[in-house]
């Protein structure tokens, strides 16, 4: 056990070192581009990324699910992924010049052509994080990731001083999967082989079809809102929509995303026991929300001043980005935790079900939205609607399958809310009356760190006392309450 959770941790060192160390890296580009230069490179991450889909076809997680997986496994699992790959970039290749056109971006063609490079070493990094994983070597991961990722960020950040423009983010990409993939070989050892089993690799890829069809729905739907804004609009507003979004989105995946990596295993301990599944899927819940929805709220509070600090005046119009993904991301714990314990049962067929109604929904809305208010704004409104629609449908599942009635739920996450409310209040009035941006947020982050724990301490909060107990700090909270 103790092995378990010792990987744990690193595992979550390395997804939170990574992300924090390439947002700062993105911070000090985006200070010395234009908004069109990131713009322009995120539209071409749309391909990318529906690329990497079909390269990694859910071959990766095979390698790591299957008990017996040896170099054979390993070898073909490479071979296919590298012609997949092959077989992409060449189409990307052919096509760059339409998509240049497409979005009437004319250095398009050239920043593409280089960038899908990436498909090659990120597909090497696939089967190489599988094999570490598989070892539950992710101490290994995270000195890898975290040097691939200074590295590759200070390239970045002399091309863009440099005067590189849109180069600068593709040398930065490009660079980060080569050297990940070099520190990664020296980690991963294993044996290239020749002597392949078509039956062992016919398995693996029954088992990665059905993974592929739903990351390749969920990517389809979450690229598809990048696309629109991209074609209906222009890079610059494409730009600060992504800017706008990454503030959020990085904090919520490591606050979201340690919270269910810590209960998941706890579902899958109890699935025999749908009442204990019920009651962790509570607690987890409850948990989930006094974390998150406080901290997107005040993310949400202090987006003004902290955007004009960190990014300066070009990058002022993705502030009410930021502040419509914060609402968005607050939704995400509502989903997680549930689809988790769904599938901690075994029911994995209603899983992707509820994926593929959420999706469906998402994108009519999203085409919608644009008939009905032409703007960018209408697209991540869209997006905000379809994340509620998505928190709703997974209503009736709960109360079927885990016995978790509409009103359970209300009653563990509105204390939540309440609590969030009161904090981001405090932030926005204090907007209202400081002017310089340091002192603001110090300000704004002082004040709700002091109206969260006094309103957890007054309201006798349980997650208060569930987080003094499991960090023994129980005489502290019992003084407080005093």
């Amino acid at each position: 056990m103790n092995g378990i959770v010792h990987s744990m941790l690193w595992k979550l060192l390395e997804r939170g070192g990574v992300q924090v160390s390439q947002f700062i890296v993105s911070i000090v580009i985006a200070r010395l581009l234009l908004p069109s230069a990131y713009g322009a490179v995120a539209i071409l991450m749309i391909f990318i990324s529906l690329a990497t889909v079909f390269v990694q076809s859910g071959l990766n997680t095979a390698l790591v699910q299957k008990k017996d997986a040896d170099d054979s496994d390993i070898s073909a699992v490479l071979i296919y992924s590298v012609s997949i790959a092959l077989l992409l970039y060449a189409l990307l290749f052919a096509v760059a010049p339409y998509i240049a056109i497409f979005f009437e971006i004319a250095d398009l063609t050239g920043l593409f052509r280089i960038l899908a490079l990436v498909l090659f070493p990120g597909a090497v990094n696939s089967i190489q994080l599988a094999i570490l994983s598989k070892r539950m070597q992710f101490k290994q991961q995270f000195y890898a990731g975290i040097s691939s990722s200074i590295v590759s960020g200070c390239m970045g950040i002399i091309m863009a001083y440099k005067g590189f423009e849109a180069w600068a983010l593709v040398a930065q990409q490009l660079s980060y999967q080569v050297l990940a993939c070099v520190l990664f070989a020296f980690m991963a050892k294993w044996k290239f082989t020749i002597a392949i089993s078509v039956h062992r690799t016919k398995s693996m890829l029954k088992y990665g079809i059905r993974l592929l069809g739903a990351r390749l729905v969920d990517t389809l739907y979450h690229n598809l809102e990048s696309f629109v804004i991209g074609k209906a609009f222009t890079p610059a507003a494409l730009a600060f929509c992504n800017k706008g979004k990454q503030f959020p989105l990085t904090l919520i995946d490591n606050i979201d995303g340690s919270v269910q990596s810590v209960m998941l295993p706890a579902y899958s301990s109890k699935q025999e026991d749908i009442m204990q599944v019920k009651a962790l899927l509570r607690r987890t819940m409850s948990l989930s929300t006094y974390i998150v929805f406080p901290a997107m709220l005040l993310l949400a509070s202090t987006g003004r001043p902290l955007i004009h600090l960190i990014l300066g005046d070009n990058w002022m119009e993705c502030v009410p980005y930021l502040q419509l993904f914060c609402l968005i991301s607050m939704l995400f714990p509502l989903q997680t935790a549930n689809l988790q314990a769904i599938n901690a049962i075994g029911r994995s067929d209603v899983y992707f079900k509820l994926i593929s109604w959420k999706r469906g929904i998402g994108v009519v809305l999203l085409v919608g939205s644009i008939f009905i208010w032409f703007s960018p704004f209408a697209v991540v409104l869209a997006a905000l609607l379809s994340e509620i629609v998505a928190v709703l449908i997974n209503i009736p599942s709960n109360m079927k399958l885990l016995h978790y009635s509409f009103s359970e739920t209300m009653s563990d996450i509105l204390p939540n809310l309440y609590l969030a409310v009161a904090v981001s209040l405090c932030g926005f009035a204090l907007e209202l009356m400081i002017v310089d941006d340091i002192f603001l947020i110090v300000s704004q982050l002082g004040a709700a760190l002091v109206v969260f724990v006094l309103l957890s301490v007054i309201t006798g909060n349980r997650n208060w006392a569930y987080l003094m107990e499991r960090f023994h700090l129980q005489s502290l909270y019992k003084h407080l309450a005093r």
